[in-house]
């Protein structure tokens, strides 16, 4: 997974690909969309950008439903970064562990969840987290 390295131009591409996508004033959209850019840079979030341009609902819902998606993925990206960082020590090797934690990525990477599930599923790194250390 790459960082999000945009250039200024990339980035108003980008979003103006995300407004007309959504619904209202496109000034507005427009400004809501280079924000989200802006905030998943500036975070230095894993690219999700297939996760965050599905994002459907109104600003509010899709500002905050970004900013929960950047947390979950990075969530899942340290507790995958901290198993091969324990493997490199060696302090043993999980390799399916590793391998579910990477697929839970790619799941929620490529996800085209809606603003409101992702508000309602704060937690859900957490929650594949547990399951796959549960076995």
């Amino acid at each position: 997974m790459t960082k999000i390295k945009m250039s200024k131009r990339e980035m108003m591409v980008e979003a103006h690909k995300m407004a007309k996508k959504m619904v209202g004033n496109y000034i507005a959209r427009l400004a809501l969309a280079l924000r989200t850019l802006w905030v998943a840079a500036k975070k230095g979030v894993t690219k999700s950008m297939k996760a965050i341009e599905n994002l459907t609902g109104s600003e509010k819902q899709i500002a905050w439903a970004t900013e929960i998606v950047t947390t979950n993925l990075n969530a899942l990206q340290r507790e995958l970064t901290y198993m091969n960082e324990r493997e490199a020590r060696g302090n043993g090797s999980f390799p399916e562990v590793t391998a579910k934690l990477e697929k839970a990525i790619r799941e929620l990477e490529e996800s085209s969840y809606t603003a409101k599930w992702w508000i309602e599923h704060q937690g859900v790194a957490r929650a594949y987290i547990q399951k796959i250390m549960r076995g």
